[in-house]
């Protein structure tokens, strides 16, 4: 998939991971919406991703409260819609966030950010990646 001009969905920006993610995506084009429990961590990253000269959005949110999938996914669609998805999380809480973000249900997983990158750029626009770290 072509990753310039999509709409990312990375959650837990805050960790590690999810910033490594985002970062990734940021580099290639792709607009995010980088949400975490932690406001100020979400903004952090978005800050750092606005840097790469790439839109940004943050939402305060935690994948394992159903209320908060639910408003971040109304927050997407008020993007226009998210392309893409890279969450932490149990399977179950990712699957039901890629579903709310009319993604495919069927998630893909990756053990690190660079996995998920390969996962995303070999796959069709709507794909959901939650990465297993």
């Amino acid at each position: 998939m072509f990753l310039r001009w999509k709409l990312a969905v990375v959650t837990d920006v805050g960790s590690p991971a999810g910033r490594d993610a985002a970062l990734r995506l940021a580099r290639v084009g792709a607009g995010l919406l980088c949400a975490d429990p932690d406001r100020a961590a979400a903004e952090e990253v978005a800050r750092e991703v606005g840097a790469l000269r790439v839109q940004a959005w943050t939402w305060q949110a935690d994948v394992t409260v159903a209320g908060d999938r639910g408003w971040l996914a109304a927050r997407a669609e008020d993007l226009g819609g998210a392309d893409l998805l890279v969450a932490s999380g149990t399977e179950a809480h990712v699957a039901d966030l890629a579903r709310r973000l009319r993604l495919d249900p069927e998630v893909l997983e990756a053990a690190d950010p660079a996995a998920a990158m390969r996962h995303l750029t070999d796959a069709e626009p709507g794909t959901a990646v939650r990465l297993t770290d």
